[in-house]
């Protein structure tokens, strides 16, 4: 009778282990899951910032080839800036074709003017 309880105090001790090891491997994957979706939100709010600065160059560039359109063939001046963008590889042919034919910007485009 007392090897019976020695053998159920020794299975008692590699079970109470057992679960030990189990619930510090819980709590381990915890904290990894929780640094993840720290890192995680870091992540999106970096994407974030970056969708506003799309967004704001997009503007921008609609602006910049809005006032392109609206000065085209209005003075030499003008003629000679948006020569110069071009020659300059800033603008392209299809910005030169949507300024020189004072197109709307198509808006499907989302501005990825083909670069």
């Amino acid at each position: 009778m007392i090897k019976l309880k020695t053998k159920e105090l020794h299975f008692d001790e590699k079970l109470k282990k057992k679960i030990k090891n189990r619930d510090d491997r819980i709590e381990e994957l915890e904290y990894d899951l929780n640094d993840a979706n720290e890192t995680i939100d870091k992540l999106e709010d970096k994407v974030s910032e970056l969708q506003k600065i799309v967004d704001y160059f997009k503007e921008l560039w609609k602006k910049l080839i809005e006032f392109l359109q609206s000065k085209f063939f209005s003075n030499d001046k003008y003629d000679d800036f948006i020569n110069d963008l071009y020659e300059d590889d800033i603008l392209d042919d299809n910005d030169i074709d949507v300024i020189n034919n004072n197109k709307n910007i198509d808006k499907s485009d989302d501005f990825d003017l083909h670069r």
